[in-house]
């Protein structure tokens, strides 16, 4: 390949540019083009310019040649791929199903994770918008003060800007029927700060986010779009909120995704207001607001960090009172690692399983290109003969394998395309930007680089066996019917796989299932049969506590008087809804110092145990006597009680709540712990308060029916538009409802995990099928002999079986291996997953290799028939 004319340097200058033709070229044409090289070379030598000139032409026209060569090159081999592949349909069909089922499933997955956690957000520079919170000494996140807001904003250097914002719920009047709107209440600097333009209008300014300034509103597309028919005069437009006129400055564009903050935010907003004019109190040590930043350019988020910090131990000296005399501080991470990382462990646990499920489908493709092994081998003897070498043969052997990788993408990109189908699936919906799943270029670059991956992976094994057989031996695999000798030991290393991987699926797939039955046999501690709830929030024409408790007390005596119902009452945060309102109270201890409980504070209305099913199970319930001005009285659970007074009687004691300390409530009664939170998180300390001495202007009824059916949600509605015929309704929902959505997401790993287990299971059969019927097909002469002198056809099939045994019982225990530190990491990310024990393991062993050993049933069994005569004459 190398001119005899040209010096050293030159000669290896030569073989680079030629190392970038195809091997075919090479091999074919590389020493005519060296010669020809080498002779223009020789005639150019004494003229420096020249050799330049020859230097510069010769590497324009291999570039020029190369692409087209390996275009033409690829093409050739495309070609004959799927020539071969229709020769074969039914092993085409196979090979393209078990990828397809493989590929499908990680691409799907893979689209989920790269809306939820890869995507970037819809916003200006997203990885400089961050969210602050406050932390307590106990390392406890939590919400800002407006104050706490303003000093930040006044204090920090490292911020370019900082909004504060809540949620509100507003009455929306003047229309067909009162509707109840999800409204964010945000700082004029949001918007800015994220880079939002809007759709037509204007957003707020710093006048409009100021104390008494007048009713501006900006609308949500969705909401401008249903309600005003999308028409462009609603600018200055006013509207009726809580029963005060809003003017209409502006509308989001219809793309606006603002993620929420936190679990008590709304999914979306219809509506924002400016926050000034919206806060309900500026109390240093009221903290209900989040907050959004933005990191200024050129400064770490480290860097913003450590100031913020320094700045929260500052603002603790400065107000010891807010913050009860401990060292509070504030903390700052990227909104979309806050906002993403609770599902983060769970999405990438699901793609690990999907990808092993995928990884046993290339076994099972490459167990089936080794039983085809068998009719090529002839091809590929002739083809070495005609001189192929074995780079060209592995080459042809990876284009098909690619061929039928592309296909399988091909159906796993149309089945990541219905991917968003499944936000009907409520553990999906519920995922943090699961609205915004589509399939993007990152879904199209992962689907064509694990097609590419798995063709390499498939190919691998059957490749080696046909090109080692066929090149090192040509004339041996040319006689007809000559079974290739040696041990098939890629057929025991890919079972040995495919038990492991198989092995570890199953194992997740069983602690998945563990999980959902240890939720599902929890006692939530209330009845959900019958029970029918609404939320109602109350505008701000209800002015004192004694308008809101008068209103909530006439609902509730006209809902439990109505047809139907045994029992209404109301509550301020719903079971299993996740809605918390932390608080902490004081108990006399055993010591001189007071005891600090950390509890869950709600309120509630004479009749919501007995509305709920709440079982009391020491003193009395909340009655209509227990009002704002009899003296102030408690109901704690059982976990409360159990932590304050251990040993003792609880009802009787006094307790404290930290935001009134001059004011003792008496515990009247102990209630069985409920799981506000969720079914799978145990029960916090819980006190209750009655509504009438701790008025809230949002309350969540609830109606039990007196039969067997439930209450219908109209004579909810009913009941609140007898009271104020202006009053919205909204939320209607049955506890059964809420208890089956609070096991969704459990449930769905549950389901999700059987599904795949189910499919490694199925995938082992055939692929163990596939490699025993290859390796009893390798083996037909031994078989015949040893049935010639004397064995049993019995004994062929304990032989076969127990050649399976071997290497999947050692795959198994890989596959536990595997598992176990795989789950031991899962664990320590997600504690909801129940933990591994040694007959989930068992399990899991026993039933992968009792599926291997019954795969090789029929195998095995047709060895046992084979002739001996007729294994001769093969020979």
């Amino acid at each position: 390949m190398s001119g005899a004319g040209l010096p050293p340097g030159a000669r290896r200058v030569l073989r680079w540019l030629m190392r970038l033709l195809p091997v075919d070229v090479r091999e074919d044409h590389g020493r005519e083009i060296a010669q020809v090289l080498d002779s223009q070379y020789r005639e150019l030598r004494p003229r420096r310019l020249a050799r330049l000139r020859f230097w510069t032409s010769a590497v324009v026209d291999i570039l020029a040649v190369a692409p087209a060569q390996h275009l033409e090159i690829l093409g050739r081999d495309v070609r004959y791929a799927l020539a071969g592949l229709r020769r074969s349909p039914g092993f085409a069909a196979a090979a393209v199903a078990t990828i397809a089922l493989g590929l499908g499933l990680v691409t799907a997955i893979f689209t989920v994770v790269n809306a939820v956690l890869l995507r970037p957000l819809p916003y200006a520079d997203p990885e400089r918008v961050a969210l602050i919170w406050a932390v307590t000494p106990d390392g406890t996140r939590t919400w800002f003060s407006a104050p706490e807001v303003h000093d930040l904003a006044e204090r920090s250097t490292a911020l370019e800007g900082i909004a504060g914002l809540t949620d509100l719920r507003m009455a929306f009047t003047g229309g067909v029927a009162p509707e109840e709107l999800d409204v964010v209440a945000a700082s004029a600097a949001l918007f800015p700060l994220l880079g939002v333009r809007p759709h037509i209008g204007q957003f707020f300014t710093a006048a409009d986010d100021r104390d008494a300034a007048p009713g501006r509103v900006v609308l949500s597309h969705a909401l401008w779009l249903r309600r005003f028919g999308g028409a462009p005069d609603v600018l200055g437009r006013s509207i009726t909120l809580d029963g005060r006129g809003y003017t209409v400055i502006g509308v989001l564009p219809p793309d606006f995704t603002f993620v929420p903050p936190s679990s008590v935010f709304p999914a979306r907003a219809d509506a924002w207001v400016a926050l000034e004019p919206h806060l309900p109190t500026r109390a240093r040590d009221v903290r209900y607001l989040h907050a959004v930043a933005r990191v200024r350019s050129g400064v770490t988020l480290e860097a913003a960090a450590h100031e913020l910090a320094a700045i929260g131990r500052t603002l603790a000296g400065e107000s010891s009172s807010a913050s009860g005399g401990r060292a509070w501080t504030f903390e700052i991470v990227r909104l979309q690692e806050d906002v993403v990382g609770a599902v983060r462990p769970a999405l990438w646990l699901l793609f690990a399983v999907v990808a092993l499920v995928l990884l046993i489908a290339c076994v099972n493709v490459a167990a089936l290109l080794l039983s085809r092994a068998e009719a090529r081998r002839r091809e590929m003897a002739i083809r070495a003969a005609l001189g192929a070498s074995r780079a060209r043969l592995v080459r042809q052997l990876l284009t098909e394998g690619l061929v039928l990788a592309l296909f399988g993408g091909a159906c796993g990109l149309t089945l990541a395309a219905a991917t968003p189908a499944l936000a009907m699936v409520p553990a999906l919906a519920s995922l943090p930007r699961f609205a915004e799943i589509s399939v993007d270029w990152r879904v199209a670059v992962f689907a064509g680089g694990a097609s590419m991956l798995t063709a390499l992976l498939f190919t691998l094994a059957p490749a080696f066996e046909l090109t080692r057989r066929g090149t090192s031996r040509p004339q041996e695999s040319l006689r007809a019917g000559a079974s290739p000798p040696g041990s098939p030991r890629a057929g025991r290393v890919l079972i040995t796989i495919e038990v492991a991987v198989a092995s570890a699926v199953l194992v997740v797939a069983l602690l998945l299932v563990k999980s959902f039955a240890r939720v599902v046999d929890v006692d939530p501690g209330f009845s959900t049969d019958g029970v029918t709830t609404a939320r109602v929030a109350l505008p701000p024409k209800y002015t004192t506590g004694a308008q809101m408790t008068q209103f909530f007390d006439d609902v509730t005596e006209r809902l439990a008087h109505a047809p139907g119902v045994a029992a209404a009452g109301a509550v301020t945060q719903l079971p299993l809804s996740g809605a918390a309102l932390g608080s902490t109270f004081l108990s006399a201890g055993s010591g001189a110092e007071p005891v600090r409980t950390d509890v869950d504070l709600r309120g509630v209305t004479p009749g919501y145990f007995r509305a709920m099913g709440i079982v009391l199970l020491e003193g009395r319930q909340f009655e209509r006597s227990d009002s704002a001005s009899a003296a102030g009285v408690a109901i704690v659970d059982e976990t409360f009680a159990r932590g304050a007074w251990p040993g003792a009687d609880a009802v009787g004691q006094r307790i404290r709540w930290f935001r009134q300390p001059d004011v003792e409530l008496e515990v009247v009664g102990v209630a069985r712990p409920v799981r506000h939170a969720s079914l799978d998180r145990t029960p916090r300390p819980t006190v209750y308060r009655p509504h009438a001495q701790y008025a809230r202007g949002t309350m969540y009824l609830v109606a039990r029916s007196a039969g067997s059916g439930i209450v219908p949600p109209s004579v909810i509605e009913q009941s609140v538009r007898a009271v104020d015929p202006d009053q919205p309704v909204s939320e209607p929902a049955t506890m059964a409802a809420l208890a089956r959505r609070s096991l969704a997401r459990p449930g769905f790993g549950a389901s999700l995990g059987a599904v795949l287990a189910a499919a490694a299971l199925l995938l082992v059969a055939v692929g163990v099928y596939g490699l025993v019927a290859f390796a009893v097909r390798r083996r037909t002469r031994e078989f015949g002999v040893r049935l010639a002198v004397g064995a049993t056809p019995r004994s062929i099939v304990r032989l076969v079986v127990a050649d399976v045994a071997r290497v999947a019982v050692p795959g198994a225990a890989l596959g536990l291996i595997l598992a176990a530190a795989g789950m031991q990491r899962l664990r320590s990310l997600a504690t909801e997953v129940a933990a591994p024990d040694a007959a989930t393991f068992a399990i899991a062993a026993g039933v992968v290799v009792a599926m291997a050993l019954l795969a090789c049933g029929v195998p095995s069994r047709r060895a046992s028939r084979i002739e001996p005569l007729a294994a001769f004459k093969s020979e």
